[in-house]
């Protein structure tokens, strides 16, 4: 399980200013294979390419920096054919989700990735609301000395399993049903101001006899799984105290497992350093972590750990039930030294975190 951690450095530190040098012209649309077909009560995961949100830009010097991108459901989801369904209520959109996976340009010597964005690998969960996929991106839409530049972010959908879809079937025993989910997709600037929007429309289709009713709700062996808010986290340095104390953050319930066996939570950093997308480093010892137990975790828990690029252990718990959900409030502290805060420039820096479950 791995999580993306920023560090956002401001206040005493020069600020850097980012000039938007022109408006050129900027399209932005979506493309998808647009059917969903599920056919067991484990749900449905479609490829990680299925849709590709591309963002194509005319002309030279186009710079869209601190831009966001957002996904909401457009009206009910509801039965276009082999309906209506058993329980006749339109099919919820919070049973579905959607995760980026990957980002990537056309040409070559443009820079453009997940990582670079800072965006988070979590799962977004669909709604009548506006859901921000990607929020105050940390690098620009910009093409630079280029005519023109294609950057593309791909994303897949996941249907959430359970025994729920039996009220979603067709009530004729012979038909499979299908429903349409209409997506609105929204481009904004830095401003708030909509670029552009785009309506994708999608067939999902639930086969009459879903298979693997006898494995849903069985809890796994050993899972470790940490909760969406935990998964993208925002540590600010802005004031005076910040950068003579340092900053903290306590999340709890963050972290859950399932083991058989008793266990090793262990953590290290994927990247030799911090990074800041337009060049800078901080090292990793600027962050500890801990986790301690919350609920129905027994077992031993190290103090504070000091990041690093090998595998550290934060807790060795106790478990012989499966069954039983182990809960783990997870703790930050970031504190710079005197050479980073007198080096350091102002910015976004970013470290990604790989949790693993071992079992004992």
């Amino acid at each position: 399980m791995t999580l993306n951690l920023k560090l956002l450095i401001t206040g005493l530190l020069l600020i850097a200013v980012s000039i938007q040098t022109t408006q050129a012209q900027l399209d932005f649309s979506v493309y998808s294979n647009t059917y969903i077909g599920l056919t067991s009560y484990l749900g449905k995961e479609t490829t990680d390419d299925f849709n590709s949100f591309q963002f194509n830009m005319n002309g030279q010097n186009i710079n869209y920096s601190n831009w966001s991108l957002s996904a909401r459901v457009i009206g009910s989801i509801s039965p276009v054919s082999g309906g209506p369904n058993v329980s006749h209520t339109d099919f919820p959109a919070n049973k579905i989700s959607m995760r980026l996976t990957n980002a990537f340009s056309r040409q070559s010597n443009v820079s453009f990735s997940l990582d670079g964005i800072a965006a988070s690998r979590g799962i977004f969960t669909l709604s009548n609301a506006e859901v921000f996929l990607i929020q105050n991106a940390q690098q620009p839409l910009q093409s630079a000395q280029n005519y023109y530049v294609q950057n593309i972010i791909q994303s897949k959908f996941q249907v959430e399993e359970g025994l729920y879809l039996n009220d979603f079937l067709s009530s004729d025993s012979y038909q499979a049903i299908v429903y349409k989910i209409s997506i609105l997709y929204s481009l904004y600037h830095s401003s708030g101001q909509l670029i552009k929007s785009f309506t994708k429309d999608y067939d999902f289709q639930i086969a009459r006899n879903l298979t693997d009713g006898h494995l849903v709700g069985v809890a796994p062996d050993y899972q470790i799984s940490i909760m969406p808010a935990a998964q993208q986290v925002t540590m600010q340095f802005q004031d005076a105290e910040n950068y003579r104390n340092g900053i903290s953050m306590q999340l709890n319930d963050a972290v859950s497992v399932h083991a058989m066996t008793d266990y090793e939570i262990k953590v290290k950093s994927v990247e030799a350093e911090f990074n800041k997308t337009s060049g800078g480093t901080l090292p990793l010892s600027i962050l500890k972590i801990q986790l301690v137990p919350s609920t129905s975790a027994l077992g031993n828990f190290n103090p504070q750990i000091t990041l690093a690029n090998n595998e550290q252990t934060l807790v060795r718990g106790t478990s012989s039930n499966k069954n039983i959900e182990r809960k783990y409030t997870l703790a930050y502290w970031a504190k710079l030294g005197a050479n980073e805060i007198n080096t350091a420039s102002t910015g976004t820096y970013s470290v990604s975190l790989m949790y693993i479950l071992l079992p004992q």
